[in-house]
């Protein structure tokens, strides 16, 4: 999957959460997208709020489409972002972005899924843990080898 131009309107905030197109807070080498993806974790929302996409149609991890990558910025601190993987098995990932103010590029090996289809993702930043306004932007969604 490629989504990265056409993804704004495929989320479904989960939780008290909100996110919509913004214009990019920062273009740099690792992202020159005009808009982006802006996500507030407003007060109040639960702990475990999040964005769900559901592909049209369900896809296939193999050699040549097993690395899930997403771009994130954050402003304010560092973040946890997990990936809830929903299709023929369930699985989650994790990562943190450390580097402030710039565009972190996360890639999230599949290859241990190789043959497993998927249906659709949630998109969770600090998973379990207590809302506090904090913003976030997320672009480039891939599938890629």
């Amino acid at each position: 999957i490629d989504i990265e131009n056409k993804f704004n309107t495929l989320f479904t905030n989960l939780g008290g959460i909100s996110s919509l197109p913004e214009t990019n807070p920062k273009h740099d080498l690792n992202n020159t997208t005009c808009t982006v993806e802006k996500v507030s974790m407003n007060s109040g929302c639960s702990s475990f709020a999040g964005l769900l996409l559901t592909f049209t149609n369900d896809f296939q991890i193999s050699d040549t489409s097993n690395v899930f990558s997403i771009s994130v910025f954050s402003l304010e601190k560092s973040v946890d972002v997990s990936i809830f993987f929903i299709g023929s098995q369930n699985y989650e990932l994790q990562q943190t972005v450390e580097n402030l103010n710039q565009w972190n590029t996360l890639n999230f090996d599949l290859s241990a899924f190789n043959g497993e289809t998927l249906k659709r993702i949630i998109l969770y930043f600090d998973k379990g843990d207590p809302c506090d306004d904090s913003i976030y932007y997320f672009d480039q969604i891939k599938l890629k080898s």
